[in-house]
């Protein structure tokens, strides 16, 4: 069976949805990729240099390189050799908010359906996350989920499809009883071709209020 992509409008499929697969950020907490972007421009990195930042992302993302390595191969594109600390925040710059009332739409959702989390980040990223939403608010936030897969963690990132084949057979799981919110449509190509039911999220829009129409809509 064919998965579905992108908006409300690429939903297919009758099999009742047991499980949520959702992506972390632009959905759950705020993203403005742009900002990491600006911030790294300020300090000195050319567009050419950020244009290749992917060869140092994807194996970060896949916790294949350490944050000292990371630092270090941002550095190299430097001019000016800067503190550890402003290469960081200019990495987190692209972390916005977490508002808080999307912790309880997912403890709501959690009573009807299976949730779990797939997302591409790194170990930077995370302590950011951890601290900013602070200790109490990220047990309770992580609570809402059966399990939490983070690329770092796990040795594999989105778009690959490994990491939805090794969630779905850690889980037990059918494909299209799956669906798959994401913000970003290349990452819905490997969930449609194993089976996945997919929906492709406008980033940093309130997710409860469009996911419910799109859950009602399988419903129906």
């Amino acid at each position: 069976m064919q998965g579905c992509l992108g908006t409300i409008s690429y939903l297919c499929g009758m099999q009742k949805v047991t499980t949520l697969l959702l992506d972390f950020g632009g959905i759950l907490i705020n993203l403005r990729p742009e900002n990491t972007i600006e911030a790294f421009m300020e300090l000195g990195i050319s567009e050419e240099s950020l244009a290749q930042q992917r060869s140092l992302t994807d194996p970060f993302e896949r916790g294949e390189i350490s944050e000292d390595e990371f630092v270090a191969g941002i550095r190299s594109h430097m001019r000016t050799k800067l503190f550890r600390s402003s290469i960081v925040a200019a990495w987190n710059a692209m972390l916005l908010d977490f508002p808080a009332h999307r912790i309880w739409q997912l403890h709501q959702l959690k009573k009807r359906y299976r949730l779990i989390l797939m997302s591409n980040t790194n170990e930077t990223h995370l302590a950011a996350i951890q601290k900013k939403m602070g200790r109490l608010d990220y047990k309770n936030f992580t609570g809402a989920f059966e399990a939490v897969y983070y690329s770092h963690e796990q040795g594999m990132r989105k778009p690959e499809s490994r990491f939805f084949e090794h969630i779905l057979q850690q889980h037990n799981l059918s494909p299209n009883e799956v669906l798959f919110v994401e913000d970003t449509p290349e990452n819905l190509v490997p969930a449609k071709a194993l089976g996945i039911k997919t929906y492709l999220h406008e980033r940093n829009a309130e997710f409860k209020p469009a996911l419910d129409k799109v859950l009602l809509a399988l419903r129906s």
